[in-house]
């Protein structure tokens, strides 16, 4: 049933939350939201919230008590809390699926089930709208009731008649005009507001909905009533629409970046936009936002902050609503067991760019939260990148742009089938892939490389079961770093072919080889067309059988001597001694790890619990500080770890066990310092411990954590500027071990130092041109001791 514009009636009670004080609400980590209003501290009603019924003003608890969600997954395991009842706990019923509104005495009225209304903004998208509206009018709610809405936003293609043809229950909203985005769905929110609808969800054209998504999305935020956004994770589109389970390149992207400033590649350090580690619902990722494409919002929220804002247009609207969403002190998440099929916006569009270009600064200098000069680093970092990117002066540009004006007059000219063939078909895109291949290749002064990562095939020592994947689940270290580095390669355009443990998954594009052994490598070297090997299994792999076929470097991960040292790169020059050859630290990739400029008071050991790295001299420390001592790492040596249980009077030591994943990279965030203190001690070699690359240190310094350490091996030279150093031993003076503490340097300036440093794009750029050197015929390192070293190694 079509509306037009003019008989939506106007927004209804719009609130802006403000305090009466003058701060700002975002970002102080308050739980105004779980609080009933009477206890929010500084907060005052606007005029339309006075107007909402007692149940829409306080969020801690009351609109769904007593749930029983069952089930064997995490999102069906929440359940509300029994201290976000507050009082009405005993006044609400227990109804699954309702919304219980409660007056004021204290009584609750018959509860209602939820309303969810669906925003399916269309320009020109007739293609995609009857699978879109067959998928999502096909969802199976019991706990909500669903009205789909389609904003026909001033399209030309017939779309609205054939949704309306085919779904005469969706409701039709249509403009005159082209209001974009945010414009066209904030005609659909105010209609769904005045229409009483408890949540919202922006769905894009080019999706397919899983039947039970709404379902799930309602009792999720039904049952956690803190969060105000989320959203399902994406996956390709497929065809068939029986999906391929592989996530589409936002989501990748998602993954990759956590919880870290939306500008944190650009400049790291930013603080994240994530709320508090406590309260989190499982299963969730605080993103920096959720895309637009298939986002649900509480209603609540939307009248507390405000809809779209209509500047933008189109594109980082949706970032836009996230912030003031936290601003308002809600959370905002994307639910990482849940998905939906995205065909994504894959042009590169005039009119995409320019207002990708345009929102980039709006969205920045209109946040109070970056400093002035946060702002000024970032302007001038994206003002230098887009002029190169430009390229051609403004002439040559309007030449380019008329041509590209006559080539799709001369398509059009040919017909509708030949201007498809011209425009659509892979034989027509190749010529044109080719190209900017080339062009990327002259920009960056050599053209992509053909290189496989070798990484080593090791089993875990408490599960011969289980191999150590890239990246890994848990313990791992030169896992990572070729993680780290496929990524760096990947981003600078060359081709990545990784070889090591079944289980490895990487970025899209990277070609995975399970390889166990030196046989499944050289099965594979004698049919390779690659340029280059770079080897990591420390001497597994025979330099001399890939060098009939390909160029060949390895990077040396151990203490003593390289069992190959021809063209060896080692990570620090500890590790390198007298001999020959590069020093290339270990990458670390800042986005994986979030920055906590407020630390907790515990100190952290992270890492294998063996005598070489002074584990017992970490927890006596921690005891002369007057500090717990977490300890995470995995343990083979039974009699090591009882000693140093037996040290402790149950007031310092927490065992946490091996971590990985999200307990990881809080643990590295959160902790007040990092302990490394490694000891000259016969490590698992027979010969004296020498720290070699130490890859804990970059990676807590990128968190902003500072190191403690002694100065075995790299310690030193990796720790100036990011930490201190203690002596050898298990002996500290508690006033010491304070006055050490005190000295630490600020989180910020570990991160800043740490990016600098070891960010995978530098550590990937050095490796590049070692590569070229490769590729040119230079090798480094002595030959004549290769059997001797091997010797020594082994």
């Amino acid at each position: 049933m079509p509306v037009q514009v003019g008989d939506i009636p106007g927004e209804t009670g719009q609130v802006r939350l403000r305090r009466t004080d003058g701060r700002k609400l975002a970002h102080q980590q308050e739980r105004i939201i779980g609080a009933p209003q009477s206890e929010r501290p500084g907060l005052q009603l606007g005029q339309g919230e006075r107007d909402l019924p007692p149940g829409h003003r306080d969020a801690g608890g009351i609109r769904e008590c007593g749930l029983d969600l069952g089930g064997g997954d995490p999102l069906h395991s929440m359940h509300t809390p029994d201290d976000k009842l507050g009082d009405h706990r005993a006044t609400v019923p227990e109804r699954r699926g309702s919304i219980a509104r409660v007056q004021q005495d204290g009584s609750a009225t018959v509860p209602r089930r939820p309303r969810v209304v669906t925003i399916t903004v269309n320009f020109n998208s007739r293609p995609w709208l009857a699978e879109c509206f067959a998928t999502v009018t096909a969802s199976r709610t019991r706990h909500a009731d669903l009205e789909f809405v389609l904003v026909d936003n001033a399209c030309t293609d017939g779309s609205a008649e054939l949704v309306t043809q085919r779904h005469p229950s969706v409701t039709v909203l249509t403009t005159t005009r082209n209001e974009g985005f945010a414009g066209a769905n904030n005609l659909g929110l105010r209609y769904a507001l005045a229409r009483g609808a408890d949540f919202v969800f922006l769905l894009n054209p080019d999706t397919r909905t899983p039947p039970d998504l709404l379902d799930r999305l309602v009792e999720f935020l039904d049952a956690w009533p803190e969060y105000g956004i989320v959203g399902p994770m994406q996956y390709r589109y497929t065809s068939d629409g029986a999906g391929n389970g592989k996530l589409n390149d936002w989501s990748l992207t998602a993954l990759r970046a956590g919880e870290s400033n939306i500008f944190d590649l650009d400049t790291p350090g930013l603080p994240s936009p994530a709320g508090p580690v406590s309260g989190r619902a499982p299963g969730t990722l605080e993103h920096a936002y959720v895309q637009g494409a298939a986002l649900m919002c509480r209603a609540e929220a939307l009248r507390g902050v405000g809809l779209f804002d209509e500047t933008y247009h189109s594109y980082y609207e949706e970032c836009d609503l996230c912030r003031r969403t936290r601003w308002g002190g809600w959370r905002v998440a994307l639910c990482t067991n849940l998905g939906i099929q995205h065909f994504g916006g894959r042009g590169n569009s005039q009119y995409r760019r320019r207002m990708m270009l345009r929102n980039k600064y709006y969205f920045l200098v209109t946040d109070p939260e970056y400093r002035a000069r946060d702002i000024t680093r970032l302007t001038f970092r994206w003002l230098a990148r887009d002029l190169m990117r430009q390229g051609a002066a403004p002439a040559e540009r309007l030449d380019g742009d008329r041509r590209h004006t006559h080539r799709r007059a001369v398509a059009a000219a040919a017909g509708p089938a030949d201007s498809r063939q011209t425009a659509h078909t892979p034989a027509a895109a190749a010529p044109r892939r080719r190209r900017a291949a080339r062009h990327r290749s002259r920009r960056r002064g050599t053209a992509g490389v053909k290189i496989a990562i070798v990484n080593p095939p090791h089993r875990l020592p408490s599960d011969a079961s289980r191999w150590i994947t890239v990246p890994p689940q848990g313990y791992g270290t030169v896992q990572w770093v070729c993680a780290h580095l496929i990524r760096g390669l990947r981003a600078l355009g060359h081709q990545v072919t990784l070889l090591g443990a079944p289980g490895s998954r990487t970025d899209p594009g990277v070609t995975v080889v399970d390889a166990t052994s030196a046989n499944d490598f050289d099965e594979w070297a004698a049919t390779t067309d690659v340029d280059i090997v770079h080897d990591h299994t420390n001497g597994l792999i025979n330099p001399r059988v890939v060098r009939r076929r390909a160029q060949f470097i390895s990077t040396h991960h151990l203490t003593g001597p390289p069992r190959h040292p021809q063209s060896c790169v080692y990570v620090s020059s500890a590790q390198r001694a007298d001999a020959e050859g590069p020093v290339v630290p270990v990458p670390v990739d800042p986005p994986l790890l979030r920055f906590a400029a407020t630390k907790d008071d515990y100190l952290l050991f992270l890492g294998r619990i063996s005598p070489h790295k002074g584990v017992y001299e970490a927890a006596a420390f921690a005891k002369a500080a007057r500090c717990q001592l977490v300890v995470a790492g995995p343990s083979w040596e039974p009699d090591y770890l009882r000693r140093i249980q037996t040290s402790d009077d149950g007031s310092t030591l927490h065992l946490e066990g091996e971590v990985g994943g999200a307990r990881r990279v809080d643990l590295l965030s959160r902790a007040r310092a990092i302990l490394v203190l490694s000891q000259q001690v016969p490590g698992p070699w027979g010969h004296l411990w020498s720290e070699p690359g130490a890859t804990v240190v970059s990676e807590a310094a990128a968190s902003g954590t500072p190191t403690i350490a002694t100065r075995n091996g790299c310690l030193p030279e990796l720790t100036v500027g990011v930490g201190r150093h203690v002596p050898y031993g298990a002996e500290f003076d508690p006033a010491q071990a304070a006055r050490l503490l005190a000295e630490l340097p600020r989180p910020e300036q570990v991160r800043k130092i740490a990016t600098e440093r070891w960010h995978f794009l530098t550590i990937s750029r050095r490796y590049e041109e070692l590569y070229q050197h490769v590729l040119a015929g230079r090798r480094w390192g002595n030959a004549a001791h290769s059997s001797a070293s091997s010797q020594a190694a082994t």
